[in-house]
């Protein structure tokens, strides 16, 4: 995917438009620069990221195709609408550049602001399925893996209050299972 470059002195992000389509699981979206001066009205989407490959394509601005994981696109697909409104979402993944370095680096600073800018903040852990519980095992949902993210949320909120990263105990021990839930940062 072929990013167009963002200001960083304009304090410059991207939003990703999930449009909206009620008839199949194809995933549609437009990419928007904004700037976080312009209170920009958004909601923003933490998720695992995992180990899964990125297989999934979806669709961004007609003619660019991208490919997510299979989580991404599970999220994706729950958080569309399918009454022909939009939704804005800030997603680390597609709003961040992976590729650029410099900028990756730039917008991770930012993930403060971004996240406290969100007029709201999902959350996804991943879908149940079946597959999850063993015979012997009763029904379980996802909230198993939500202690780590969890946790997660915590350190970013210490990071938030100016808590440097060597002091915080999920960077001190990062064989910490809710290490993993950090992988953003």
């Amino acid at each position: 995917m072929e990013y167009q470059a963002l200001n960083s002195g304009l304090r410059q992000i991207r939003l990703l438009e999930l449009l909206s389509n009620p008839t199949d699981d194809k995933i549609r979206c437009k990419m928007h620069i904004v700037s976080l001066h312009d209170d920009p009205a958004f909601e923003a989407l933490s998720y695992t990221w995992g180990e899964e490959a990125r297989d999934r394509p979806i669709s961004i601005d007609d003619h660019c195709r991208t490919h997510v994981s299979v989580n991404l696109k599970t999220a994706l697909l729950r958080l569309r609408r399918n009454d022909g409104s939009g939704r804005l979402l800030w997603i680390d993944a597609l709003c961040i550049n992976q590729g650029d370095i410099q900028e990756r680096n730039s917008q991770v600073l930012m993930m403060r602001d971004i996240y406290a800018t969100a007029q709201d903040v999902a959350v996804w852990l991943g879908e149940w399925t079946p597959s999850l519980a063993t015979s012997s095992d009763p029904p379980r949902d996802s909230s198993d893996r939500a202690v780590p993210v969890l946790r997660a949320f915590t350190s970013l909120e210490q990071i938030a209050q100016g808590v440097h990263l060597r002091d915080l105990p999920l960077f001190a021990d990062p064989s910490r299972p809710d290490a993993e839930a950090l992988t953003v940062i």
